[in-house]
């Protein structure tokens, strides 16, 4: 239903400009694919992993407003108070935007890896270590000690 249809999608931000982008349906159908299988893996080699994901926040949008027949739709993300925090700047919009067109987290030296990292949980993407890319090493030992630091609080 999704392969011919354009998805606008914009996070509504009340303290500042809200981030808007689009994604063919297709493109995000096949990511969100992709999270499935990456989750099917990780519950067949560790029994120990929780069973809380069911899809992006973006697929779960478009779910409620099925069925879908138009060729462009709409959904805002509405963030909560306590994750209205991030930061989405230019080149975080650009790492979602990289991950949607080719499965790859592109991490940008003038990205926040603590922006990203939590941008990347409000919408309950699923990556392995495989599909990251850092612009430098200094950008990697940023996202890691922040990925480190969120993962245990």
């Amino acid at each position: 239903l999704l392969l011919n249809t354009v998805v606008r999608i914009k996070i509504k931000l009340s303290n500042r400009a809200n981030c808007e982008f689009s994604q063919p349906g297709n493109v995000i159908i096949a990511r969100e694919e992709e999270m499935k299988q990456i989750i099917n893996t990780m519950n067949a080699t560790n029994s120990n992993i929780p069973q809380q994901w069911s899809g992006s926040l973006i697929m779960q949008r478009l779910v409620e407003k099925m069925p879908l027949t138009q060729k462009q739709i709409s959904i805002v993300l509405e963030p909560e108070e306590s994750d209205c925090s991030i930061d989405w700047s230019p080149s975080l919009k650009k790492s979602i935007l990289t991950f949607y067109r080719s499965g790859i987290i592109s991490v940008f030296n003038d990205c926040s890896a603590r922006d990203l990292i939590l941008a990347l949980q409000f919408l309950g993407l699923v990556y392995t270590q495989n599909q990251l890319t850092f612009e430098s090493f200094g950008t990697y030992l940023r996202f890691k000690l922040w990925r480190d630091y969120v993962s245990y609080r």
